[in-house]
């Protein structure tokens, strides 16, 4: 049997078995030729041309696509949008020592806190702050002011206005650009990178921001409205979608923007008896009063937008009329900049526009981003959702441990009866310990929740085991503020690197348990103490159980071993981050 003869039979049976246009033999056609094209992308590593990218496949492939088409790429953390947007520039410079010279622009586009280069309102900590006193130099009512005032008593932006008088052609030039060098190139020209970014996405052929520019509609009608309908979509990491893209939508892009409306509604006039600024003013006093008095309840109550209004209406006399918009005009008109103030009111009337709209309230799940996805006006149906290593928890490969008893013999676990106890506690700590002495550089350890690494690390010292592990290892810790984390993290690979190795005790769900890479010596062992299930008294995800339950028949305990599964996937996936890297994952629960 030669290859001429599989080439034949090939040829012979893709003709006369899939030669029939239908939609299943496009779609078996398409898919041989997807691992085709892939096979060509692998070519150059293979020859060992250039190092093997990870997890850039999906943008290696769309990028040698033959057609002119804009690629979306997005991902969830800003550690993982630098990554991709680095391995993007490695790309095109092969392309370019191939001889492949070519317009090409690649850029990323993050929050304003992370892209801001004024002197002052860069130097705020908060997002919100910082967010707002942006707004204060670039609202256009505020640079209106500036032209009958000084600007001593109206500051302005000098890098958002010289921005504005540029030409857009002469912007940026052709390049990829990572976060950290559009923020180094606008220093240099005096622009503003965050509008930068957002007047480019239009003309750039590979755009790389988080899930939330492009999925939660509120911040699609200010970001991405001007995408075409041909864009290539790539969701990485596509398991958290719905999750935690959602809820972490940043607040500057949606404050004063609508909730999800029906077109109809949009359209619809404002009621007259909200229509005066001070009747609108006092019919918000009435229904935040109302507000109070609900919350002061005792007890949760659950019910229906039908239920709640009828309950209103009898208390407060308030009609069933959306008030969002009408706070939206109201802003506008007073011109108001310290945006940041009117949060908590903006969160009312977006509350009292959207229970007023729909009869059914549901927490956001996962099925609705990807209807939006779907049926957006904003993008087109070439969506790749990539899901990383959310599947298997191991693999046969891979160096995995077990461990269900202590060294004394007592069951270790992280149920909420025994959790505290001594003598689980202990243990976890000896496992700590005996694994520092024996395992090089680093070690990552990760804890279900906040709380509990809090409970478990103070018991440790108490007891003495931090300052055994401190004999072998520096230790260091992840915090809920990401200034201190990423300080935690600096600090954790600089005692890798000298050699004097080190612990970084994390939570599953955190910044460190997705994006953050720990290959080679960062990461030679992973320990997942207990099994990270998430808290089942959150009413939350009491709401997004039963959605689940009662529209796609998913049992709760199904979706919880399902999703802590899939999270301790995650935290241990941190170490092996290559075909050349190995290390250990212990996994510290009966």
């Amino acid at each position: 049997e030669h290859d001429s003869h599989s080439f034949i039979a090939g040829l012979i049976g893709g003709y006369y078995v899939f030669g029939e246009n239908n939609n299943i033999n496009q779609q078996i056609v398409l898919y041989v030729f997807a691992r085709i094209m892939i096979g060509l992308a692998k070519l150059p590593v293979a020859r060992r041309a250039i190092e093997e990218p990870n997890h850039t496949f999906p943008v290696f492939a769309a990028v040698h696509f033959p057609e002119k088409r804009k690629l979306i790429y997005c991902s969830r953390t800003v550690p993982e949008i630098e990554k991709a947007l680095a391995e993007l520039q490695n790309l095109m410079e092969y392309r370019e020592s191939c001889g492949q010279n070519e317009r090409f622009l690649g850029l990323g586009l993050t929050s304003r806190k992370n892209l801001c280069v004024h002197p002052k309102v860069s130097q705020e900590k908060w997002g919100k702050v910082l967010d707002a006193k942006c707004r204060n130099l670039t609202s256009s009512w505020v640079r209106e002011k500036s032209k009958v005032y000084t600007r001593e008593e109206v500051p302005l932006c000098n890098f958002y206005e010289q921005l504005e008088k540029t030409d857009l052609a002469d912007l940026l030039p052709d390049g990829v650009y990572t976060l950290e060098d559009l923020r180094e190139y606008c220093k240099e020209n005096e622009y503003c990178p965050y509008y930068l970014a957002r007047k480019m996405i239009p003309f750039a052929n590979v755009v790389i921001y988080s899930y939330h520019y492009l999925l939660d509609p509120k911040v699609a009608e200010l970001v991405s409205k001007e995408l075409s309908k041909d864009c290539i979509i790539v969701f990485d990491e596509a398991h958290n979608i719905g999750l935690k893209a959602a809820s972490q939508a940043r607040d500057e892009d949606i404050f004063m923007a609508n909730p999800v409306l029906p077109d109809d509604l949009l359209k619809e006039a404002v009621p007259g008896n909200i229509r005066k600024a001070e009747h609108f003013v006092n019919f918000m006093r009435r229904f935040i009063e109302y507000l109070k008095t609900r919350m002061r309840a005792q007890h949760v109550v659950a019910e229906t937008p039908l239920s709640f209004l009828q309950h209103c209406k009898e208390v407060t006399y308030i009609e069933r009329k959306p008030l969002s918009q009408r706070l939206m005009s109201l802003v506008r008109t007073l011109e108001l900049t310290d945006l940041d103030e009117y949060y908590a009111l903006h969160k009312v009337a977006a509350f009292a526009t959207l229970v007023a709209t729909y009869d059914t309230g549901t927490v956001q799940n996962s099925s609705h981003y990807i209807r939006y996805i779907i049926s957006s006006r904003y993008v087109s149906k070439n969506a790749i959702f990539y899901g990383g290593r959310s599947g298997k928890l191991y693999h046969d490969s891979d160096e995995k441990l077990f461990l269900a008893l202590g060294s004394d013999q007592v069951a270790i676990s992280s149920k909420f009866e025994v959790r505290n106890d001594p003598a689980v506690v202990r243990n976890f700590g000896q496992i700590l310990v005996e694994f520092s002495k024996i395992v090089p550089d680093g070690i990552v350890a990760f804890f279900p929740s906040y709380l509990y690494m809090e409970s478990i690390v103070a018991m440790w010292n108490d007891m003495g085991i931090l300052n055994e592990a401190w004999k072998h290892k520096l230790i260091f810790v992840e915090t809920p503020d990401a200034a201190e984390t990423s300080l935690a993290l600096a600090n954790y690979r600089k005692a890798c690197d000298n050699g004097r190795g080190a612990i970084l005790l994390s939570v599953a769900r955190g910044k460190v348990s997705e994006g953050i890479d720990f290959d080679h010596n960062y990461g030679r062992a992973v320990i997942m103490f207990g099994v990270p299930y998430q808290y089942t008294e959150s009413r939350i995800l009491k709401a997004r159980l039963e959605f689940l339950r009662e529209n796609h028949k998913i049992r709760e305990s199904d979706f919880l071993t399902f999703d802590a599964m899939r999270h301790a996937a995650q935290c241990v996936g941190r170490v092996l981050r290559g075909k050349t890297d190995y290390g250990l994952m212990i996994f510290a629960d009966k």
